[in-house]
């Protein structure tokens, strides 16, 4: 399930803005109150959005044949 998109983006905005910790926290707490669905909707957002991404692209497809790898044992080993 996704987080409302307007949550999302009034949450990102709120992280954006040049404020301390303590202004965010009792914005978020008092004012917005999100759901675990739309912040993790934003911690999303934010890794999609990453340069360099998480997991660089010259390293994709070894990521990729070490999860076929622990699937196949995975399923075997059951």
């Amino acid at each position: 399930m996704s987080g409302d998109q307007s949550d999302i983006m009034v949450l990102k905005r709120l992280f954006n803005r040049k404020t301390n910790m303590t202004e965010r926290k009792s914005i978020i707490t008092d004012q917005l109150k999100p759901n675990i669905h739309v912040v993790s909707g934003l911690l999303k957002m934010y890794l999609r959005q990453l340069e360099p991404p998480l997991i660089p692209y010259a390293l994709y497809w070894s990521f990729i044949e070490v999860h076929l790898s622990l699937s196949l044992s995975l399923s075997l080993s059951l």
